[in-house]
């Protein structure tokens, strides 16, 4: 990243479960990174795709208490922390090379060609199948030194 930019932080869907519905210790890891982001307004961004991850009924089925989902929209949609994006026609035409040259899933493959186009220069997920990331781009993990070096970078 060039010397004094601003990071662009692209945040995966599973960030802001942690932060909504996470065992205490991953919220906690995660509170600080909102509160710098809130701070820095526009330096963020998801797809829309997250709003149907973290909406839809848990794994187990169920679905999401009303508060839990009021929670999500206040926190992506109307927060003015994150920009969303859209599932756009061009970001899935290049998911199927993004699917074959990393082996991801359609929904990560989805998520990693939407920070592409947004230009971000880190990524956050806590997602182990991110194992190679595109030139200029850092993964960033919860409680790893990329996650302090981001926050340093967000003051």
């Amino acid at each position: 990243m060039p010397e004094g930019a601003r990071p662009q932080v692209y945040l995966d869907a599973n960030i802001f479960v942690y932060l909504v519905e996470g065992e205490p210790a991953l919220a906690a890891a995660v509170e600080p990174l909102f509160v710098a982001l809130k701070r820095h307004g526009g330096s963020a961004t998801t797809s829309e795709l997250t709003l149907a991850e973290v909406l839809a009924p848990t794994g187990m089925g169920n679905a999401r208490p009303a508060h839990i989902k009021r929670r999500y929209l206040d926190l992506i949609v109307w927060g003015r922390i994150v920009s969303l994006k859209p599932v756009s026609r061009d970001v899935l035409y290049e998911t199927a090379d993004i699917r074959t040259e990393a082996r991801l899933r359609l929904p990560d493959a989805i998520h990693l060609v939407t920070a592409i186009h947004a230009k971000c220069s880190h990524f956050v997920s806590r997602d182990q199948g991110f194992r190679r990331m595109p030139a200029g781009m850092i993964k960033v993990g919860l409680g790893s030194p990329e996650m302090a070096s981001l926050l340093a970078d967000l003051p």
